[in-house]
């Protein structure tokens, strides 16, 4: 289950699979996932090595295993009834969502179509996040 909080504007953010708690610039402050669901919420990678002589660069490509995809179906269907209004994912989710639109059933191009949203930092040494602006 993601934990969620409702922000002091009424906006309910749901935590996807952090690990880590979220604090945000209006003082709401939302939970962390447990060990487990952070876990299977972890995406498989295709990786390539280019060896560059005392050290090695690694390209990597974020790919959706059946797991994170069922997540991101069950998130999806929380935001169609009105349960989430946004859904905080990481980076690489977002990246490997616009690879599979065909596969999730809607558009990942079209923020107006999904609720999956990554944090904006407001102050990098707080860590503290805008509870007003998210970024798709």
């Amino acid at each position: 289950m993601m934990p969620t909080t409702t922000l002091t504007s009424g906006l309910v953010v749901a935590n996807f699979s952090s690990p880590h708690s979220f604090r945000f610039t209006d003082g709401s402050e939302l939970g962390p996932c447990s060990p487990d669901r952070a876990n299977l919420s972890k995406l498989d990678t295709e990786e390539v090595e280019i060896c560059r002589g005392r050290w090695t660069d690694i390209r990597l490509t974020f790919i959706l295993n059946p797991t994170v995809r069922a997540m991101l179906s069950e998130a999806y269907l929380q935001w169609r009834t009105r349960e989430v209004d946004v859904v905080i994912v990481p980076l690489p989710v977002i990246t490997a969502m616009r690879g599979n639109g065909d596969l999730l059933g809607w558009d990942p191009e079209d923020p107006e179509a999904h609720p999956f949203r990554t944090i904006r930092s407001a102050d990098r040494v707080s860590k503290v996040n805008y509870a007003d602006r998210f970024c798709v």
